[in-house]
């Protein structure tokens, strides 16, 4: 019988939607954390509840033959220690599930976009500034419950990763109550955009950091960005500090706030893909950011509307697309839908998915084609069924865009039902 602080030895027979390893004792799904399907494991329970338990991985007593570490340091690194080619199969094989329960039906699935990439990958990386009187950059432990100092990551751009080895061995005294995170952004150049985030202008440690950053070539500018709310890594206001406040990125602009994935090589593989979807003459890219897809999958044929709620993405935007016709929204979607129509309808929503009034305006529209990429499998899963009755899932395929992560990211496309 399943009891708190009391140890097991399992054997794992399946992985959950965020990597965890899934043994059954006593008809109860107990719930481990680093452990891999068809280990044998020692674990001890920490929780019991009527259908679930929750167990800490005390040893591998039989290690996976696709497993490529005993342990994972850190939790921006939380599949590491799984092989890539079964990263692969257990997103894909998620997906799949996912879908199947949800709808209650079999799908199939596209193979999953790759570029068989799993190192070097990330264009934007953020560290933590420690608690200590010396400049440390840090990352989240495994539980993500403490931070690790951090000289390298190994998903991150090396140039990005020489830049913080250097802060870190530079022995800068700072006010770490002040100074609060630290991001690097990066081109396909491998040029640098750094971003100290603090919650005031000035800081103790802020000029010699400068000196530093001033000594990398490869740093085109830094920027400071004044924290004002707890939950959130960036504030509203950003000043710049050094050179420019931006990257060029194959006609983009990459800017501290602006969004844009972080995969570039797998993004332009999820681009062409799209572009195969495209149906019609007009198309509509809602929640749009700054227009990395559309501007990557339009065609001079095609009328383009963009629309998003940031003003300084619609006003690089304005900038990226200045030699196309173009019509730019500064709004929320759900509150623009009802007035616009189109052929192709593209979606690429922030976690929390599409809101609702979004939906129910997709319901009452004859749009002939939606194409709906999200960085979250629930909601996606949610709005898909929400709109079930109007529109039918057509494909569906998983990204690997975040490779050694238990991050998902799936496009779908979906047809009107006639």
């Amino acid at each position: 019988m399943l009891e708190v602080k009391k140890e097991i030895e399992v054997t794992i027979i399946d992985l959950d939607y965020k990597g965890d390893g899934i043994a059954i004792v006593d008809d109860i799904y107990v719930y481990i954390k680093g452990a891999l399907k068809d280990e044998l494991v020692r674990a001890l329970v920490l929780k019991v509840k009527e259908k679930f338990a929750i167990a800490k991985l005390i040893k591998v007593i039989k290690p996976s033959k696709d497993r490529l570490k005993d342990s994972v340091l850190l939790g921006s690194l939380n599949m590491s220690h799984l092989s890539f080619d079964m990263q692969l199969k257990w997103q894909s094989d998620i997906t799949l599930k996912s879908f199947n329960k949800a709808f209650n039906k079999d799908f199939e699935i596209a193979p999953i976009i790759t570029d068989n990439n799993n190192s070097s990958y990330r264009n934007k990386v953020t560290f933590h500034i420690m608690n200590n009187k010396i400049l440390t950059l840090g990352l989240y432990d495994y539980n993500e419950t403490r931070l690790v100092k951090t000289d390298r990551l190994d998903i991150a751009n090396d140039n990005a990763n020489i830049l913080v080895k250097k802060l870190n061995d530079a022995k800068i005294t700072v006010d770490f109550n002040i100074l609060k995170h630290l991001m690097i952004k990066n081109n396909s150049e491998n040029k640098l955009l750094v971003t100290l985030v603090s919650t005031r202008r000035s800081f103790i440690g802020l000029h010699e950091i400068l000196e530093l950053l001033d000594l990398d070539k490869n740093v085109l500018g830094v920027t400071l960005n004044i924290k004002d709310d707890v939950n959130k890594i960036l504030g509203n206001k950003t000043y710049t500090l050094r050179g420019q406040d931006f990257l060029n990125e194959n006609n983009l602009i990459m800017t501290t706030k602006s969004f844009m994935q972080v995969n570039f090589k797998v993004q332009d593989l999820v681009f062409e893909e799209i572009r195969k979807h495209i149906l019609g003459k007009s198309i509509i890219d809602a929640y749009s950011g700054i227009g990395s897809i559309s501007y990557n999958v339009l065609d001079n044929n095609k009328k383009l509307t963009l629309i998003d709620n940031n003003p300084e993405n619609i006003k690089l935007a304005k900038e990226i697309f200045k030699d196309k016709e173009v019509n730019l929204l500064l709004g929320n979607a759900e509150d623009l839908i009802d007035e616009l129509t189109c052929d192709t309808l593209l979606v690429d929503p922030p976690r929390q998915g599409l809101d609702k009034k979004f939906v129910n305006s997709l319901l009452n529209k004859k749009i002939k084609r939606i194409i709906y990429m999200s960085c979250n499998l629930q909601s996606l899963i949610r709005d898909t069924k929400l709109l079930a009755n109007k529109y039918e899932i057509k494909e569906i395929t998983p990204i690997k865009m975040f490779p050694e992560t238990n991050s998902f990211e799936t496009l779908v496309i979906l047809d009107l039902i006639n």
